[in-house]
């Protein structure tokens, strides 16, 4: 993934993502243009994002119990509608052209694959030592009904609704 294609703001296309209504959207209340300077913003920040997810994917290729790695940068109208659902979430956080780079905490993902659960601790670990982890946010485990998951404080255990595993 080394370019990208010329996306233009649709509005339609990105109510379709978030699954929300025209009706809904009005009532959020975002001013004119608003969402439209995000996204040409973030069309010219996320180029700039490639080199730094390969980076992230090359030093972890290099931690032990490593099968594979990927990553992704998050589709600008995915990203948009994130902002959408936040505000209808929570309406009185406010995520704007000048703080949606730390407010939103997903613009990359990198995905870690590993043979047996019970590496989830060492790569984690590995992870710990090589990346500045912000805010002591806690790696969250997602698992499905019946899983054994390590008993830790170190981790926000959740069940998946739909069955998926990650850490």
């Amino acid at each position: 993934m080394t370019q990208f294609e010329k996306l233009t703001f649709d509005l339609s296309t990105i109510l379709k993502v978030a699954d929300i209504s025209e009706v809904d959207f009005q009532s959020l209340k975002f001013k004119d243009g608003e969402l439209e300077a995000i996204f040409d913003d973030y069309l010219t920040f996320r180029t700039g994002l490639v080199d730094v997810a390969q980076l992230c994917v090359n030093i972890s290729l290099k931690f032990d119990k490593v099968h594979s790695v990927r990553y992704r940068i998050k589709n600008p109208y995915h990203l948009i509608a994130k902002i959408i659902r936040k505000r209808k979430e929570a309406p009185e956080r406010l995520i704007h052209i000048a703080n949606y780079k730390e407010e939103l905490k997903d613009i990359i993902g990198i995905r870690i694959l590993h043979l047996f659960k019970s590496d989830i601790e060492q790569i984690d670990k590995q992870i710990k030592i090589n990346f500045k982890i912000v805010n002591g946010i806690k790696p969250i485990i997602f698992q499905r009904k019946g899983d054994d998951v390590p008993e830790s404080e170190a981790y926000d255990v959740r069940i998946h609704q739909r069955g998926y595993r990650s850490v």
